[in-house]
């Protein structure tokens, strides 16, 4: 593999680490650049006979109880119907600690 596709290749996975919120080393990334693959411009994951997108296989291995402690807890969740909860929390959800669904 070049030196500029293995840089691609690189900077993609970090970027997609770092939308999840996963350290960009350590075992997650060392198993996204197992399955790793280039079709053309993008790249994708091969698991076994499966073809997947790295933000799908990411998720994949965040419910993989082997992978689960390299992810950051999921947030509370508040209804953006209990306005009440949405004030008393604003400062949480601002900071990402919990969720409006």
């Amino acid at each position: 593999m070049g030196s500029i596709t293995k840089r691609f290749i690189d900077d993609e996975i970090g970027r997609s680490l770092t939308r999840h919120n996963v350290a960009t080393s350590g075992r997650v990334k060392a198993e996204i650049e197992r399955c790793v693959q280039l079709n053309g411009t993008s790249i994708s994951i091969c698991d076994g006979n499966r073809v997947m997108r790295l933000d799908d296989f990411i998720d994949q291995l965040r419910h993989n109880p082997e992978f689960s402690d390299e992810f950051p807890p999921e947030p509370l969740r508040i209804s953006r119907n209990d306005v009440a909860k949405l004030r008393q929390h604003f400062d949480e959800i601002r900071q990402g600690k919990m969720t409006v669904e």
